[in-house]
This record gives C-alpha cells, structure tokens and sequence, in this order.
C-alpha cells in the first residue's frame, strides 16, 4: 500500500503545527504521532527543501515566531492594567474679577 504524498504547503503546515507542539514542551515522536507522520519523515521535511526554499529556515522562522508568541502569552496575565487618562480640570477662577480663566488677572476689554 503506497503512502500519502503531501504538497508543499501541507508539509510547511504540519511542520509549523509539530514545531508549536515541541515549543510547549513536547517530544518529536509526539508531535509527529500527533500531525500524522513518522518521525523520520518529521526530519526529512526539516532537512529537503520545498518550493526553492530550505525548509529549515522555514521551521527555523516558525520556532521564532512560536517562542515570540508564546513569550508574549506568558507575560499578558502579569501585566497590571494602563492607568485610566487624566481627567480635564477647568482653569482657576480669577481672584480679581471672579471670572475663569488663566489665572493671569490679565482681561481685555471688548467693545460693545
């Protein structure tokens, strides 16, 4: 019985899947077991290339992106939430003639 070819994009797919799975402390046999494949087939896709590009670097890029994200994850519950904006206060009444303004005591007269 022949085995199931994978297209290029299904191997990147079940790769980045594996690489997350090991990221959260996983083993290889498991995370192959988990996406379907051998474990020898696990480190031939690691090692061929696909479409012109190594998947190594490829993986190598997901398991950045995977330690990013789950850094990030680990340090969302800790955060203390942003302080609420500061609220807008009218200026100080004028001492001399009572009016609000800056404060100053500095009025210009108006023409009626």
């Amino acid at each position: 019985m022949a085995g199931k070819r994978h297209g290029a994009e299904e191997i990147i797919g079940k790769l980045g899947e594996a690489e997350m799975l090991m990221a959260k402390g996983g083993r290889v046999a498991d995370a192959a077991k988990a996406i379907g494949v051998t474990e020898q087939s696990y480190y031939r896709w690691r090692r061929a290339p696909l479409g012109g590009d190594r998947s190594g670097r490829v993986v190598g890029a997901l398991r950045t992106l995977v330690a990013i994200v789950l850094h990030r994850q680990a340090r969302l519950p800790r955060c203390a939430p942003a302080p609420p904006p500061p609220r807008h206060e009218p200026p100080p009444a004028d001492p001399i003639t009572g009016r609000e303004g800056d404060g100053s005591g500095i009025h210009f007269a108006t023409r009626r």
